[in-house]
C-alpha cells in the first residue's frame, strides 16, 4: 500500500481554492513545472473528465471527478501496470468563522502484485510519496492560491498577535502530523523539546519523537484532529481539547477524547503533553 496525506491551512476563501483545484484538474500544464509530453481530456461528463498525462517520469489514465459539495476533486488511476486506487485533493471549510479553510492532498494506492512496486512505472509514485515531497507540493499550492485569492492582507490578528501566531502553530503541527509523516511533524518542535503521549514514557527532541514513535507508526495509517476549543493559559501556554479519529492500517476505526498542554519556545513547540486513553487503538 502507498499512503500519504497532508492538509494545511490556506489563506484564502473556500470558492477560491475550490475554484484552482478544479482549475489543476482541467489545465494541469499550469501548475507544471515542464511542459509533458501528453496532455489529453479523452472525455468529459457532468461531474468529471478522463485525462492522460505522459512525462518523462510516468504515464498516467486518471478519471477525474468533482464534488463540489464535499469539496472534493478524486484522481481515480486507470489502466496501470502497477497500481489502482486514488488521489485526493479536497478543501474543508474552517469551523470557526474567522478562520482558515484546510486544503489536503491525499494518496491511496495499492499495488497490483508482490512485486508491482519493483516496476520502473512504480518509482515516479513512490518518490511523490516522500514526505518532504508531499510537504512541498501542498505547500507550493498554497502559495499560488494565497498569491491570486488572498482572503486577508494579513492574517487577523488579536489583541496579542503573539497568541495569535502560537495558535495557527498548534493547528499546523496537529495537521502534519495527521499523515503519520513523523519527520514533518517533527519539524514543529525544538530540539530540546519534551513530548510525552498517554502514558507513553517522556521523550527529549524530533530524533527522540521519531524514534518512540515506529510501533504506533505500524499501528495507525492516519488519524484527524477533531478541534473543539483552544485556550490561552499565558503567553507561552495552551490546552487544547478535541476528539482524535484514528484509522488503522487493519480498516478499524477509533475517535477517543484528547486533552493537551502546549507550550511554546521561539516559535517552536518546547514541550506537548497529550492526554488521552489510546489503549482501544493499540489492542489487537
Amino acid at each position: 500500500m502507498l499512503f500519504a496525506t497532508r492538509s494545511v491551512m490556506v489563506n484564502a476563501s473556500v470558492e477560491a481554492i475550490w475554484s484552482t483545484l478544479v482549475d489543476k484538474a482541467e489545465h494541469p500544464e499550469k501548475y507544471m513545472p515542464f511542459k509533458p509530453e501528453i496532455l489529453k481530456i479523452h472525455e468529459t461528463f457532468p461531474n468529471g473528465l478522463l485525462r492522460e498525462i505522459k512525462t518523462e517520469y510516468m504515464h498516467l489514465f486518471e478519471r477525474v471527478t468533482f464534488d463540489k459539495n464535499a469539496g472534493v476533486v478524486k484522481f481515480s488511476v486507470e489502466n496501470h501496470p502497477v497500481y489502482s486506487g486514488f488521489i485526493v485533493e479536497k478543501v474543508t471549510p474552517p469551523e470557526d468563522p474567522n478562520g482558515l479553510p484546510l486544503l489536503t492532498f491525499t494518496m491511496d494506492l495499492q499495488p497490483k502484485s508482490a512485486t508491482a512496486e519493483q516496476q520502473p512505472e512504480a518509482q515516479w509514485f513512490l518518490n511523490a510519496a516522500k514526505p518532504e515531497l508531499i510537504y512541498a507540493g501542498v505547500n507550493h499550492l498554497k502559495e499560488i492560491i494565497e498569491s491570486n485569492h488572498p482572503r486577508f492582507e494579513t492574517r487577523p490578528m488579536s489583541t496579542n498577535s503573539q497568541l495569535v501566531r502560537d495558535h495557527l502553530l498548534v493547528r499546523e503541527m496537529f495537521l502534519a502530523g495527521e499523515s503519520m509523516h513523523v519527520e514533518n511533524f517533527v519539524k514543529s518542535y525544538n530540539d530540546d523539546a519534551l513530548y510525552q503521549f498517554s502514558n507513553f514514557p517522556i521523550v527529549y527532541g524530533p530524533q527522540g519523537i521519531i524514534d518512540s514513535s515506529q510501533g504506533f507508526l505500524a499501528k495507525v495509517k492516519y488519524c484527524v484532529h477533531h478541534i473543539r476549543n483552544l485556550w490561552e493559559v499565558d503567553d507561552s501556554t495552551l490546552v487544547c481539547e478535541m476528539t482524535v479519529t484514528y484509522h488503522r492500517h487493519d480498516g478499524k476505526e477509533f475517535t477517543l477524547p484528547c486533552s493537551d498542554t502546549i507550550r511554546v519556545k521561539n516559535g517552536k513547540v518546547q514541550e506537548l503533553r497529550i492526554y488521552m486513553d489510546i489503549g482501544p487503538v493499540l489492542a489487537d
